[in-house]
């Protein structure tokens, strides 16, 4: 049970705060459906049941909305609904909704996020880093990564080291190889692979003899 200690007024709908913290963002529906009031104290759980139906389409909408702006997972949709307010329960509902039809994929956003961080000339690790942060499922982000070979990786890091090459192009080599180095480490590669990029890129042979 909590005490409802605050209820915003934000143009047809209704924030109710619950022991002082932000509970939940009601359409017009919904609230006239349940209506509560300052210092009433009410089942948090039951309340939400009680709403649910009215709040589901609200949801879905609003996910549908999201998706038409940009591709996401499912874990990412679920956490943007809930930060727009709706109950956790209403967004997995909407969330679910969607995945049954196909709108939203992981696998999908996966193999896709993937392609384009290759093309882009990222690292493994960056790109592990990125899905994690998009809300991919650890063994679906591995599978996707077991695409990448050791020898994409060294093409792809001696590309860009030869571009921040250019860049650096006035300073001594070793100069120019730790910077070159720092930059690829940035992008997600390897210390190995980065190490032997850079100082090709800079003139330095394999990249195995380090100051």
């Amino acid at each position: 049970m909590g005490t409802v200690t605050g209820i915003e007024r934000i143009g047809k709908a209704s924030v109710i705060y619950v022991d002082g913290v932000r509970f939940a963002r009601l359409g017009e529906a919904a609230f006239d459906a349940a209506p509560c009031e300052v210092g009433e104290e009410i089942d948090e759980a039951a309340y939400a049941d009680r709403i649910a139906s009215f709040e589901f389409p609200r949801a879905l909408d609003a996910a549908v909305r999201a998706l038409e702006a940009r591709d996401m997972t499912r874990e990412a949709l679920r956490r943007l609904l809930i930060r727009k307010d709706f109950l956790p329960a209403c967004a997995e509902a909407a969330v679910l909704r969607l995945a049954e039809g196909g709108a939203v994929d992981d696998a999908r956003f996966t193999e896709r996020f993937v392609e384009r961080s290759r093309e882009a000339g990222l690292g493994a690790a960056a790109i592990r880093a990125k899905l994690r942060e998009r809300g991919v499922p650890r063994e679906l982000a591995d599978e996707a990564l077991t695409a990448i070979g050791e020898a994409e990786q060294s093409e792809a890091a001696a590309a860009q080291a030869r571009a921040y090459a250019r860049r650096y192009e006035g300073l001594p080599p070793a100069a120019a190889r730790d910077r070159i180095l720092r930059a690829l480490i940035r992008r997600g590669f390897s210390w190995d692979v980065a190490s032997a990029a850079a100082a090709g890129a800079a003139g330095e042979g394999d990249g195995d003899d380090w100051d």
